[in-house]
Formats: structure tokens, sequence, C-alpha cells
């Protein structure tokens, strides 16, 4: 599998689990440098820490919140866990697709809730020729119509300018349908960058 930022959510829908002992994660940003090579039986993502600084800063105690977190989830279920943005692509679809959709599912979530995410994409997966990079793209959608797809999402008229606007940069040179694969690419593409930082 290429290595793309999305295909990390994919881990939990092949029925992987992320191994305790994760060499992606440092324990602190003191000299953290090359991150090993990705199995790819594993299609988590290692990122350098170099790729991270600039959009962001963690907490100084993050190790211990990650833990904490992996602790409290280790016995109980939650609705992400059935309804995740890793669980909503659809697995019969070739990979490059299943990226996409991975991909807007994950710009629908934010601000709103699982089953509503859900809900939402099982939808879009009902467009004419399902959902793809392409049918987003299509000039016969409109954003009006995509937005009652999307409907009652938060945000669902403004994401579903971005969506469109996502789909019809990823359509064109120089990515000609395929999904960023790394960080820097994928916020370099306008409309992403530009509805994560509103």
């Amino acid at each position: 599998m290429e290595s793309n930022i999305f295909a990390s959510f994919a881990f939990n829908a092949a029925g992987q689990t992320h191994p305790s002992d994760d060499k992606c994660i440092a324990e602190d940003f003191q000299g953290v440098k090359n991150c090993p090579e990705r199995d790819l039986e594993d299609p988590k993502v290692c990122l350098d820490v170099e790729d991270l600084r600039g959009f962001g800063s963690a907490p100084f105690d993050w190790p211990k919140v990650v833990q904490a977190i992996r602790s409290m989830r280790a016995s109980q279920d939650a609705p992400v866990d059935q309804m995740g943005t890793h669980k909503l692509a659809d697995r019969t679809a070739d990979e490059k697709t299943q990226q996409f959709q991975l991909l807007v599912a994950a710009v629908i979530s934010s601000q709103t809730r699982d089953s509503v995410t859900a809900a939402a994409m099982t939808r879009l997966h009902g467009l004419p020729g399902g959902l793809t990079v392409y049918s987003l793209s299509n000039p016969m959608l409109t954003v009006t119509q995509l937005a009652e797809f999307l409907k009652p999402v938060g945000f669902y008229r403004q994401k579903a300018k971005h969506l469109k606007a996502i789909a019809e940069t990823i359509c064109g040179p120089p990515l000609n349908g395929c999904i960023p694969n790394t960080l820097k690419e994928l916020v370099s593409i306008t409309s992403f960058f530009h509805f994560f930082s509103f």
C-alpha cells in the first residue's frame, strides 16, 4: 500500500491494532528524526517530527496523555469504534477511492457527532457512481445539492463548498485524482488548508 496520510485511518477497519510499542510515537520532540520504514502490512504513516513543526505544538506530557487514553479505552467501546472516520470508506472500492472517502469523512467529521457523520457518508456513497473524487468534482453536482447530502452535518454548507473545491483540485494537475502522500502536500490544497484553519 502506498504511503498516504489517510491510510493511517484504515488500520482499524483491517482488524489491526496499534502496537503497544509504537515506534512512530516519539517520547518527546527533541532530536527525533528518522521514523522506521513502514511495514507494508501496517498502513500507519510515520512522520518525521520535522514534518509536523509549523502545524502546531503538542503538550509536553503528551505521551502520558496517549497512554491514559489507551488505558481508559481498553475496557470499553465508544461510538467512534463503530462509526469513526476509519470505518466509513467502502472496503470494496479501489485503494485510491478509499483514500478519498477517508479524506471526505475526515472533513465531514469536524464538529459533528460520529453517528451523523456516518449517516452523511452513507448518503454520499449513494451518489451516481459512488463516492469518488470524480463524482464530487462532477459539474452536474452543485454545491447546494452536495450540501443536501451532508445535512444535518455541522457547518454542512461550508463543508460542501470545501469538499467540492478539494475534489476539483485533486482531479486537476498535478494530482490527477490522487490523494497527496504527505501532510505538507495535503495542506497545500488551498480549500483543505482553509477549511481546517477556519
